[in-house]
């Protein structure tokens, strides 16, 4: 499907949250990728130890989600983009000035309490700007626009890795104050579901967590993120202790990036008639597959190369839906809470990957480390495929439930 015909009929400012989108993972992803490397090869810091300091950013990023996402419900989405944004600005470059654990932990920390507002505000404004049939082709177009920006990030971030971090802290921060004007300037006049839909933040924080099926579907789905932790942050420091260059690690990552950007919208056009349930066990199988390729494929650069394709091919079902499918759960009135809800569990996936691959690592090496990551994402997917037709009567019971302030 073309894709002028993909985006038809969407509010002009879903552009705006999607250029936000592809600013902000420039900005991010291209310093996170190499920041491993820096603070192990260049201020010598433990691998544990940087691990650690991602949990506490992701952390930080998941435990305070859910609070920003219900306070979103009822301050209004955009007010709280930019209080974020505003944030990242000025805590990013201070990595500079990193040169203990503690320094580390702290600045890890307040990166991660600003962070935690963008996935839930921005996801739950997307979904609120566009119709419930179309919100899987609105995802789609942000998670292109968002492997855009990783690919147009990653890519020259290596290369100013290589060169100084001083370079790539400037261009981050140069990124988010451009998406902070962005929502300043290109979001104005009343939005949907602005302030006081939700009369209460406390109830709406307290549904997901009693919320079986949301419990049930973050536990299976929790692969995704996991994975991509491993993918944009694990691997590097594996493909860097096999002989790649920052450079060379950049632009096969950047692979992910432009397969996502030219087939995820037109596919998610036409995955949207299946529904947000029903490919995602597929999708977690070729994440599985991905990480045998990683550990057992000989020739690093060929290994790292086919893991992005296999991973990008699970990428293309499980990156657009989770969130559609998250509010598809949601029951009405509470969308930034859910959004919230999932995005600790995100971060506690993302965030555990480093850690977790900087304690299996030395003690067992790098090919079970991969073997462990394939063997969760097989688990992970027979879970999915048993659970999806529950997930799917539970989302259709909710979509005609009243809104919780009613």
């Amino acid at each position: 499907m073309p894709y002028r015909v993909g985006l038809a009929g969407f509010d002009r400012r879903v552009l705006v949250v999607v250029s936000g989108s592809f600013l902000v993972v420039a900005a991010r992803m291209s310093l996170v990728t190499f920041l491993a490397i820096y603070f192990v090869r260049v201020i010598g810091l433990p691998l544990a130890v940087v691990g650690v300091g991602y949990l506490v950013e992701n952390v930080a990023r998941g435990v305070f989600a859910p609070v920003f996402g219900a306070l979103s419900d009822r301050l209004g989405r955009r007010p709280l983009l930019l209080f974020g944004l505003g944030g990242l600005t000025l805590v990013l470059p201070l990595f500079l000035f990193v040169h203990s654990p503690v320094q580390l932990f702290v600045w890890s920390f307040a990166l991660g309490t600003f962070g935690a507002i963008q996935q839930p505000a921005s996801s739950a404004l997307l979904m609120d700007l566009v119709p419930p049939h179309a919100r899987q082709r609105a995802l789609a177009l942000n998670y292109t626009a968002i492997s855009l920006g990783y690919t147009l990030g990653v890519a020259p971030a290596g290369f100013l890795a290589q060169r100084s971090f001083v370079w790539l802290a400037a261009a981050s921060t140069t990124l988010f104050l451009a998406v902070f004007l962005l929502y300043l300037l290109g979001m104005r006049g009343p939005l949907p579901r602005e302030v006081g839909h939700a009369p209460s933040v406390a109830r709406n924080l307290t549904l997901a967590p009693r919320d079986g099926a949301f419990l049930a579907f973050a536990a299976a789905a929790i692969v995704f993120p996991v994975a991509l932790g491993l993918t944009t942050t694990t691997s590097t420091l594996f493909s860097a202790d096999e002989g790649l260059s920052e450079g060379a690690i950049g632009l096969i990552l950047s692979l992910n990036g432009v397969l996502l950007g030219l087939f995820a919208l037109p596919l998610q056009a036409r995955f949207e008639r299946y529904g947000p349930f029903a490919l995602l066990g597929l999708s977690a199988l070729l994440v599985a597959l991905s990480f045998v390729i990683l550990g057992f494929v000989p020739g690093i650069a060929l290994a790292l190369t086919l893991h992005v394709i296999a991973f990008t091919l699970g990428e293309f079902a499980f990156g657009p839906t989770v969130p559609v499918a998250v509010a598809a759960l949601a029951p009405p009135g509470a969308r930034g809470a859910y959004q919230g809800a999932w995005s600790l569990v995100f971060a506690l996936g993302y965030g555990s990957a480093l850690f977790l691959s900087g304690l299996a690592q030395p003690a067992l090496g790098w090919r079970a480390t991969w073997a462990m990551a394939a063997g969760l994402s097989v688990a992970c997917a027979l879970a999915l495929f048993a659970l999806r037709s529950w997930f799917r009567r539970v989302a259709d019971t909710r979509a005609v439930l009243p809104a919780t302030g009613s």
